[in-house]
């Protein structure tokens, strides 16, 4: 099992809803669950891998 770190986040009230949003989206029950599959559906779209930090991206235009 991996090690487990605890962390507090703040959210907006628009961040929530889209959080909300998720959960609806793909069925996820939990806040906590949606966040990481946001995370690693991110991760996967741009390629990155775990503990290989890359610079900022430069903005779109």
């Amino acid at each position: 099992m991996p090690k487990v770190k605890v962390t507090a986040f703040r959210f907006t009230e628009e961040e929530l809803a889209l959080l909300e949003v998720i959960q609806g989206h793909t069925g996820i029950r939990s806040r906590m669950e949606a966040l990481r599959a946001v995370l690693q559906y991110y991760a996967k779209a741009e390629g990155l891998e775990k503990g290989e930090p890359k610079g900022p991206r430069e903005p779109s235009t």
